[in-house]
């Protein structure tokens, strides 16, 4: 999951629209999720800015 999120993050790189990137997180870590185990749990992306 750490793999598709890092992906998922490489591609809004560019992007500061913080709502498009957890879209974005939501969106790749589900479709990873439901090729593993066949679920659709609720993901709440959380980002933290340092």
């Amino acid at each position: 999951m750490r793999r598709v999120a890092g992906t998922s993050l490489e591609k809004c790189k560019n992007t500061r629209d913080w709502a498009k990137i957890k879209a974005m997180l939501k969106d790749d870590i589900g479709e990873f999720l439901w090729k593993e185990i066949k679920r659709t749990p609720v993901i709440l992306p959380i980002i933290m800015e340092i």
